[in-house]
């Protein structure tokens, strides 16, 4: 795949062993991050965007570097996350 400068190359799937044509997109560096899966490694909550508060004992919802706030349920902080990233991470619902 030729990538054309200030682009990389995406895998659909997340998958960067699976180098099939099928799988490759042209991406920016924000529409790659974007298209990353899931939560960071070490991630407590599973969730993108949300993280667990040892100190306070609670849930935290932050999304693209923006604080949504504080929960002790992590299903009601996981709703919001999710909101929040189809708002504000388009490039992964199109």
């Amino acid at each position: 795949m030729n990538t054309r400068k200030g682009m990389v190359t995406d895998h659909r799937n997340h998958n960067t062993l699976d180098n099939r044509k099928s799988n490759l997109m042209n991406a920016t560096i924000s529409e790659n991050q974007q298209n990353r899966q899931g939560a960071r490694t070490g991630s407590k909550s599973g969730v993108r965007g949300v993280s667990w508060d040892e100190t306070n004992q609670d849930w935290i919802v932050n999304v693209k570097g923006t604080y949504y706030g504080r929960f002790k349920d992590i299903e009601e902080a996981k709703k919001l996350a999710e909101r929040k990233i189809k708002e504000l991470l388009p490039y992964l619902n199109s």
